[in-house]
């Protein structure tokens, strides 16, 4: 039997999303519990992982990444040996009657978002026990259990779920080690677990990285900034003067950012900066300018060419939206507010110059 790999729902009320990109390709063999793709909802990108075990197809009709398409629509298939895909596969939404009339519970999926945020799968959809070989059967497990396991060291694929449907849970796992707890395993505060699971930092390797040492927020943050540079699942740096497509989450947050303009009264929000630096800058400036009788720079001078090389720096806050995409600009051109005798006018400053 062919088993449907669908879009689905990631949130209460989300009724469109988007495949982001497939994790497996098309003809790979797939185990229960695989990450075989990330989808795109109304506020994040989430993994999603199958419930069954086989072929992964891919229909050359299927949903390209990033094009928009309903929940329960078709996008591939997890077959048996020698099976091939339906003659009647497209990308049409599966079960439309049944998720139109119970919207919190999505239709007969083998794929289910991972992590705490997902959806519940439907029981017809998780079937948990599936032919695992000679050690007799392998089950569904839940990707916090898999975490769990990995930091523990502990082998998952002979054990018996406690979970819906017999899926594995945590307790299982933790029960399946003795009963010794992640944390005599693992020495680190609550506040750097928090952190780390957030940021999906393996907290083993971090162990194993700091032995003997308890690991605090600021190791967990070190190892963040350490998989920034290193480029790791990281999205490719706009490019200014090239246009970006506008995704779905962007879509809504751009949405709710002007309801909220509207429905909410706006906030005006001061801080303090340090500006030292800034101080001994124009100081330098002064004395080596003024005697030569030049113009020595102002504070406003100086903000607007930092505030111009902080927009070549990030090109998305250099911008205009439109319907369908992001335009950058390769230009840092500044409008100022000045007070004058006539009234208010906008001198404009090109090129941050």
């Amino acid at each position: 039997m062919a088993y449907e790999v669908v879009l689905p729902r990631l949130g209460w009320d989300m009724e469109v999303g988007s495949l982001e990109k497939w994790l497996k390709n098309d003809g790979d063999s797939v185990e229960t519990g695989d990450i075989i793709l990330t989808a795109e909802g109304d506020k994040a990108v989430q993994e999603v992982e199958a419930l069954e075990s086989g072929i992964l197809r891919i229909p050359a009709d299927s949903p390209k990444p990033g094009e928009e398409i309903k929940v329960g629509t078709v996008l591939g298939y997890i077959l048996k040996p020698g099976e091939s895909i339906p003659e009647s596969a497209g990308s049409a939404p599966a079960s439309a009657s049944a998720a139109e009339a119970a919207p919190a519970k999505p239709s007969v999926s083998t794929a289910t978002p991972a992590g705490p945020s997902a959806s519940p799968s439907s029981p017809a959809a998780a079937q948990a026990a599936v032919s695992g070989g000679g050690n007799g059967t392998k089950r569904a497990i839940c990707p916090r259990a898999r975490m769990i396991a990995k930091e523990l060291g502990v082998d998952w694929t002979g054990l018996q779920g406690s979970g819906s449907s017999g899926r594995i849970v945590e307790r299982d796992i933790r029960q399946a080690a003795g009963g010794t707890g992640q944390e005599a395993r693992i020495n680190i505060s609550p506040v750097a677990r928090k952190v780390a699971e957030a940021a999906g930092i393996d907290l083993a390797q971090l162990a194993a990285q700091n032995p003997g040492k308890r690991i605090m927020r600021e190791d967990v943050d070190a190892a963040i900034a350490a998989r920034g540079k290193a480029g790791a699942g990281a999205a490719p740096a706009p490019v200014a003067g090239q246009p970006m497509p506008v995704t779905q989450t962007r879509r809504i947050i751009a949405r709710r950012m002007v309801e909220s303009g509207s429905t909410a009264a706006p906030l005006t929000l001061n801080t303090e900066a340090d500006a030292t630096g800034l101080v001994m800058l124009r100081e330098q400036l002064k004395a080596t300018l003024a005697p030569r009788d030049k113009a020595v720079p102002t504070y406003n001078d100086l903000l607007i060419k930092l505030t111009s090389v902080a927009l070549q720096e990030h090109p998305l806050l250099n911008a205009r939206w439109s319907e369908n995409e992001i335009v950058t600009f390769e230009e840092t051109h500044i409008g100022v507010a000045v007070d004058s005798e006539s009234g208010l006018i906008v001198p404009v400053i090109r090129n941050g110059a």
